[in-house]
């Protein structure tokens, strides 16, 4: 109850009914934590305009980006784009270009940091099971 209220009784799709805020959900058809039923039920109740759903087939909890990486990267970078380049005549001169620079100038660092840290969490699984023994 330290937050305000009952974590057992929160409810993302009550959450989402009154979501405006551009959403996307990606979810691991493997996963055991979250149900992957959840991705449609949270989907659909969804109250914003914009928004998309992918599936990363194999993928358990939190696991999307290391079992197929250019999928997610792919998906999490055509959203932004699509909602602030999709919407810039709405946005003025020094906004536009500060999102711009915010989102799309960062991006790549970032996904390349995220591939690489990918790429070493795959070798040490495979290590592990293997039976490597891996002090970190």
């Amino acid at each position: 109850m330290r937050a305000g209220y009952d974590f057992h009784k929160a409810s993302s799709v009550e959450q989402l009914e009154h979501a405006t805020d551009p959403m996307l959900f990606i979810h691991g058809d493997k996963d055991t934590f979250v149900p992957y039923d959840m991705l449609d039920q949270n989907y659909d109740a969804c109250a914003s305009k914009v928004k998309q759903k992918r599936t990363i087939h194999d993928a358990a909890h939190a696991k999307s980006a290391q079992v197929d990486p250019e999928l997610y990267w792919n998906t999490v970078n055509k959203l932004p784009r699509r909602v602030f380049l999709g919407n810039k005549q709405r946005l003025g001169f020094v906004a536009k270009n500060a999102l711009w620079s915010a989102v799309f100038d960062f991006s790549p660092h970032f996904r390349k940091a995220a591939r690489e840290r990918c790429a070493r969490e795959r070798l040490l699984l495979e290590l592990r099971h293997k039976g490597a023994y891996i002090v970190q």
